[in-house]
């Protein structure tokens, strides 16, 4: 189960010039050998400045790879509110995600 920071924790440095917190994740979806079978859940979710000012982006994928290293093409998006809303709709996506991952494997 995904359980995400608070707004609060997210802006990080932000309000000084700086950048906001990352937060990322892995859940095994094998019940019995969770990350060791390579069946993994990955997600990350930051705070980003735009023209209008910040948006939260959340992404999730399937795969052994840390981010940095994981092929973008198979990466699954979604922008959010910057707020605690945004932050509790997330969160849901990405519980709705993981339970399909599960499903998948």
């Amino acid at each position: 189960m995904v359980k995400l920071p608070n707004y609060i924790w997210f802006l990080g440095n932000i309000p000084f010039r700086g950048d906001g917190n990352v937060y990322s994740g892995s859940a095994g979806c094998d019940e019995f050998y969770g990350n060791i079978s390579g069946k993994t859940f990955r997600y990350r979710v930051w705070l980003e400045k735009n023209d209008d000012g910040l948006i939260l982006n959340a992404v999730h994928y399937n795969g052994e790879n840390a981010y940095d290293a994981t092929d973008k093409t198979i990466l699954v998006e979604k922008t959010f509110e910057a707020s605690p809303e945004g932050i509790s709709e997330a969160e849901k996506w990405l519980n709705e995600a993981q339970e399909n991952a599960v499903k998948s494997f």
